[in-house]
């Protein structure tokens, strides 16, 4: 062994003794051997870590800073008296726990269930969203409870021509459906009120079979019906043009007198603005001649005075 190394353990043991107070003791910790350490070290339960542990298991021989101060690990190194390391004791359960829990996120789990959302259902005795309107059965009205809210007019003239061809077409549709699966006598017709075209209508084979001439009747009653309706919204709509165009020509009539009375007040306004002009100007010539007069009668009274006194 070099005289440094020796010089070194001194200097280690001298700081040992300082430490300790007076009148007191020092006892040199006992350095078992190698393998008591180690066996130790694999008597001690070894413990799952946490996969955000940084920190694997060890044997008491290589432990980081933080497991030093929790177990009281000697930072003297190794001791004088062998190659052997100081004895260390293995990190207990609850120094495992502390790091565990250190090492562990602090997430709290929302255990409150989550309410589930109420599904309104619409019934007769609380219909949400209204009942059918127009619907009859007989010569009573029938109450049919809606499913879902009622729909929106719609505004544009081209979706409102197309909605109703593709629904119509699916009515249809449907109603072919039912009389097959129920045999049963259904009819249907329908008609835009601004169509250029036949109404749409649909028979069901029982119903046509059974009652085939009174169908036909119905269907040019139908017919008659929607071509009277459209014709009637087209008187009245001629009528509407007709009485438009009366109110436009009396509202320009009225316009147009209007103007002409605007024109003469103009121009009575404008009258009177000259008058009271040629009235400041008369009034303004007036005064100039009346100030000539004064100036001569002062002057003419002057002469007379001069006169009187040379006689």
């Amino acid at each position: 062994m070099s005289e440094c190394e020796h010089a070194s353990k001194a200097q280690k043991k001298a700081r040992l003794f300082q430490d300790v107070p007076s009148g007191g003791t020092f006892s040199m910790p006992i350095v078992p051997e190698a393998n008591t350490v180690q066996n130790v070290a694999q008597e001690t339960p070894q413990r799952s870590y946490h996969t955000l542990n940084p920190f694997p298991p060890t044997n008491g021989t290589n432990l980081p800073p933080v497991y030093q101060s929790l177990v009281g690990y000697s930072p003297l190194g190794p001791s004088d008296y062998g190659s052997s390391p100081v004895p260390v004791s293995t990190p207990s359960i609850d120094a495992m726990d502390i790091l565990h829990t250190l090492n562990t996120p602090n997430t709290v789990t929302d255990t409150t269930p989550t309410p589930t959302p109420t599904r309104l259902r619409s019934s007769k005795h609380s219909p949400i969203f209204g009942f059918v309107k127009g619907a009859y059965r007989g010569s009573d009205p029938l109450q049919i409870v809606r499913s879902r809210e009622a729909r929106k007019p719609l505004t544009s003239r081209s979706e409102v021509s197309h909605r109703f061809s593709k629904k119509t077409r699916e009515l249809i549709e449907r109603c072919e459906d039912l009389a097959t699966e129920t045999s049963c006598w259904l009819s249907f017709s329908a008609q835009h009120i601004n169509a250029n075209e036949a109404f749409f209508h649909y028979t069901s084979p029982r119903l046509l079979r059974d009652g085939k001439k009174d169908m036909e009747d119905i269907a040019s009653n139908l017919n008659l019906l929607f071509f009277n309706l459209m014709k009637g919204r087209q008187n009245d709509a001629l009528a509407l043009t007709k009485r438009l165009a009366t109110t436009t020509q009396e509202l320009e009539t009225t316009s147009q007198v209007l103007q002409e009375a605007t024109k003469e007040l103009d121009d009575t306004r404008n009258a009177m603005e000259q008058s009271r002009l040629n009235a400041e100007i008369q009034k303004a010539n007036l005064e100039a001649q009346l100030e000539v007069y004064k100036k001569l009668l002062a002057g003419d009274g002057v002469d007379a005075v001069g006169s009187s006194s040379n006689s």
